[in-house]
């Protein structure tokens, strides 16, 4: 798995520790994935970059201090950037206890001090505002995006990752690339995004 990391994240110039959290994580993900589903993608190579370099490609729009990963799951994209970042605080939502549970192991296993685990749903009261809302989590309706604004702070953004537009809302931003051969975009919202919504 380093190999296929170091080639997927070269551009990134992460450092041998956080390369070695990295492994650590995946090391988990495929231990636990036997007994609860993780991923559906078990081939290093396409982890390296379908989990890792995709969840990274948000690094040059996370804002601080606070981020919150809604429907964390295995820890995608959470993990990778609260590695990358660790001067930035993570929550890792996510709702089903098993997944739960996971994310804290990688956490202690990871050593990772800037992140923590909400053990609830979007719907759920937030612990806190956050300045970054993510999410590679599929909404089935566009209308679940605009229900997170009661966790993002008023200059806030959500980054939700795409490989389909997201129909009613307009971003304030988007960026579009490929990792291994696929299409994906980041399409970022603000409060604003979703006021004029139907």
């Amino acid at each position: 798995m380093l190999d296929h990391l170091h080639q997927a994240t070269d551009d990134l110039h992460l450092s041998a520790e956080q390369l070695r959290q990295l492994v650590a994580h995946w090391d988990l993900v495929i231990r636990w994935n036997r007994k609860i589903n993780l991923t559906a993608i078990t081939d290093p190579r396409r982890a390296a970059y379908l989990h890792y370099r995709d969840s990274l490609e948000a690094l040059p729009f996370v804002k601080g201090p606070e981020v919150a990963d809604i429907g964390s799951g295995a820890g995608y994209p959470g993990i990778p950037l609260a590695v990358a970042l660790p001067e930035v605080r993570f929550t890792l939502v996510e709702p089903r206890r098993k997944r739960a549970s996971f994310l804290r192991t990688v956490i202690a296993e990871l050593g990772l001090k800037n992140t923590g685990v909400f053990c609830g749903r979007s719907t759920d009261t937030p612990p806190r505002l956050f300045s970054t809302l993510t999410s590679r989590a599929t909404f089935s309706d566009p209308k679940d995006l605009a229900a997170l604004t009661p966790w993002l702070s008023d200059d806030g953004i959500v980054i939700a990752f795409r490989n389909a537009p997201l129909a009613d809302y307009t971003p304030q931003d988007a960026h579009e690339y490929a990792v291994d051969g696929e299409a994906r975009a980041l399409y970022l919202f603000c409060r604003a995004s979703f006021s004029d919504a139907p």
